[in-house]
């Protein structure tokens, strides 16, 4: 699959790792694949004090 396809991907931000050490893109994807949602790919991970952002690239969006 292509990285740029954009119908599939979607941008996710959650706390800083100082707010909350326990929650990361990791977790979120394992998260996220208990609900047969499965991530093909991760990128654009950013950081600051406030919070953290990055894009997960879903397998399929069938039934989302």
């Amino acid at each position: 699959m292509r990285k740029d396809d954009l119908d599939r991907q979607v941008d996710v931000s959650f706390p800083s790792s100082n707010l909350a050490k326990q929650i990361d893109m990791e977790i979120i994807g394992m998260r996220l694949s208990l609900c047969d949602i499965n991530v093909e790919n991760k990128f654009n991970e950013k950081e600051d004090e406030y919070c953290r952002r990055g894009t997960m690239q879903l397998e399929r969006i069938n039934g989302i």
